[in-house]
């Protein structure tokens, strides 16, 4: 994969539910998959916003146990 174009994170600490994602890419293209560490089971239930054009925010129902998801964010081409 192109590391320009990709980043990778791990969220959950027992508490909170919104995690902001630092991604630089400078725009509010970007797409992302969530997922639970240890099922491997993509996380639909998760609410995505884009703040601000560096930065991807997750909101999930309950709170996560530690590194319990993972978020692959990657900037769109065009």
């Amino acid at each position: 994969y192109d590391a320009a174009l990709l980043r990778h994170a791990v969220a959950g600490d027992g508490v909170a539910v919104t995690f902001d994602f630092a991604h630089g890419f400078g725009t509010y293209a970007v797409v992302a998959t969530i997922w639970d560490n240890a099922t491997r089971q993509r996380q639909p239930l998760a609410t995505e916003s884009t703040p601000d054009t560096n930065t991807y925010r997750v909101t999930v129902g309950a709170p996560p146990t530690a590194s319990q998801y993972h978020i692959a964010i990657a900037r769109m081409m065009g």
